[in-house]
């Protein structure tokens, strides 16, 4: 946008780009919600990796059962298919070999996504804004 004064005792003011400017505003409006499935989209396949990474591996069938159930605007679920995987979850470690030591991989990695989520967040706002970036 610009401006410009025309006049010395009489002042004349245009400004140019508001037009341009309040319809990149209505058209990033209507992109929100695919803006919004994005960050969820790459919040959830972030969890999903990182729930990956930390699973208790023996067979590895609990790992490769852990995927991205659905994404919306609102939200990204993700779940584990196996049977045990909420005891797996709550299970504390091996009482001779490693003692105390959790299992969880669900929790650790929802906690590495809630840390990341200003970033996505960022991230996918800011992609939204310079694609409707007005001069």
């Amino acid at each position: 946008m610009s401006f410009s004064i025309t006049g010395v005792t009489r002042v004349g003011l245009k400004v140019t780009g508001l037009n341009e400017a309040i319809a990149a505003l209505g058209a990033m409006q209507r992109e929100a919600p695919r803006a919004k499935m994005d960050i969820h989209r790459k919040a959830i396949t972030f969890f999903v990796l990182k729930a990956k990474e930390r699973v208790h591996k023996i067979s590895g069938d609990l790992g490769r059962s852990i995927e991205v159930e659905s994404i919306t605007p609102q939200m990204g679920v993700a779940h584990a298919a196996m049977p045990y995987a909420r005891k797996e979850e709550e299970r504390k470690g091996n009482r001779r070999t490693a003692p105390n030591t959790p299992h969880a991989y669900m929790k650790p990695a929802a906690l590495d996504t809630a840390l990341q989520m200003p970033t996505f967040t960022k991230q996918g706002f800011d992609a939204l804004l310079s694609r409707h970036k007005t001069r």
